[in-house]
């Protein structure tokens, strides 16, 4: 399996695993072989850069990825995007919009969608992080609207874009949306009382989902439990759990 939503680094507002070894010990409990990583950190201090640049030396482990965080309104974000793809690996760039406070309609995200596409790397959107009712006082986030999102879709079709944190009626929205079809959904987020998995695939192609756990925010089993206990067909199943994201990540 490979979890395409993982984090390490120091949430402010409450206590939560923080380091490589931890991770590394609940993947091999929960039984994921391969990771995508981002650093907390990054979300938080004035320069992303700095944070990925911690990233890259904490993640020395050969089944852990970086993901990158960019922030498009910050100086030098293209040369640290280059760096991160050509000297860290990094096999994914990840946006926090609500957190950096910024549209995904803007002319510096769009520059930077143009910047992925000719690097060949997919743009992780984090729709939402956690449940707006549970956030601090002094961060409350409210996730992205689906409009501009599904607008973002539509102006760059050649881009390979990841949604995260998505609940299913957002999925199912999007999934409506025309020429949208190069949006990607993982599953941390997803939630029915019975099969939501498979209720979900029958409103967007599996080729489409992706498993993630969201890694510390939410334990890893729920996510892996829900896939397995569905009744889809085992192959649609393993491209969930990992097919989809080794052709998406190159991983």
């Amino acid at each position: 399996m490979i979890d395409v939503n993982t984090a390490i680094g120091h949430w402010p507002f409450r206590p939560l695993p923080d380091s490589v070894e931890t991770l590394s010990q609940q993947m091999q409990l929960s039984g994921i072989k391969k990771a995508l990583v981002s650093n907390i950190n990054s979300i938080f201090y004035k320069d992303p850069m700095d944070g990925n640049e911690e990233l890259f030396k904490w993640l020395v482990r050969p089944e852990l990825f970086l993901a990158c965080v960019i922030n498009p309104t910050f100086s030098g974000w293209k040369q640290d995007l280059l760096t991160c793809v050509h000297d860290f690996r990094a096999k994914a760039v990840k946006l926090y919009p609500g957190y950096h406070h910024y549209s995904v309609e803007s002319a510096a995200t769009f520059s930077l969608f143009e910047t992925c596409i000719e690097l060949e790397v997919p743009v992780i959107i984090v729709l939402r992080l956690e449940d707006e009712r549970i956030g601090h006082d002094l961060a409350i986030v409210h996730s992205l609207p689906l409009d501009q999102i599904a607008r973002t879709a539509q102006a760059f079709p050649h881009a390979r874009i990841v949604v995260s944190g998505c609940n299913g009626e957002e999925v199912k929205v999007l999934c409506q949306q025309k020429d949208c079809s190069n949006l990607y959904f993982e599953i941390s987020n997803v939630n029915a009382p019975l099969d939501p998995i498979r209720e979900l695939s029958q409103h967007i192609a599996p080729k489409r989902l992706l498993l993630g756990t969201n890694y510390p925010h939410q334990y890893m089993l729920p996510s892996i439990r829900k896939l397995d206990n569905s009744i889809l067909e085992n192959t649609i199943k393993q491209n969930i759990a990992c097919d989809n994201a080794q052709r998406l990540f190159k991983i």
